[in-house]
């Protein structure tokens, strides 16, 4: 069966042209390695994304210790001056130091967490790609991206166009990988 260079969409063996875009039809072999670098494509873009959340959880983990090592000085400070002195403080800035470690050790959590799915969804590429493509077209993976690592945004969104694009050879793919795990 050929398939189109440019959408990926099969065709009948006599045609030169695909009848839906016009892009030129690529016989069988070709076929497979299109499917192939589009793989490679959807793992690379993938590792980028990965680099970008774990650059991330990194300063988002160093936040987490540096304003707990700070909420750590004032509260030994305040047990310090309220022994030596007698007279009680405010908590504000205990508060706000807690709050912010708080914060930070959640957000990196949820960074980490992240990191571990997007590891499985690169290790899945090659045996399994209908999870990741699944992944890829959700919109709130891109809301995510815009409320958390906006860094990471850039290589959302390149997979969602990517996969747009080549949804169909990429379900075709999928589809292969099934008959071959079977």
């Amino acid at each position: 069966m050929n398939m189109c260079s440019r959408c990926g969409n099969p065709a009948k063996e006599n045609l030169l042209y695909c009848p839906i875009c016009g892009g030129h039809l690529l016989e069988g072999p070709s076929s497979i390695s299109m499917q192939q670098s589009a793989l490679n494509v959807l793992h690379n873009n993938l590792r980028a994304e990965r680099i970008c959340w774990r650059i991330s959880a990194a300063v988002y983990i160093f936040g987490f210790i540096l304003f707990a090592s700070f909420f750590l000085l004032f509260l030994s400070l305040r047990l310090f001056y309220v022994s030596m002195v007698g007279i009680e403080n405010t908590y504000t800035s205990l508060l706000e130091f807690g709050i912010a470690a708080i914060l930070f050790l959640t957000l990196s959590c949820v960074h980490v967490a992240t990191c571990r799915i997007i590891t499985r969804r690169m290790e899945e590429v090659y045996t399994n790609c209908g999870k990741t493509v699944d992944r890829g077209e959700r919109i709130g993976l891109i809301v995510k991206g815009i409320l958390l690592n906006p860094l990471a945004v850039i290589f959302i969104l390149l997979n969602f166009a990517f996969i747009q694009n080549r949804k169909h050879l990429l379900k075709q793919t999928y589809l292969a990988q099934t008959r071959s795990n079977v």
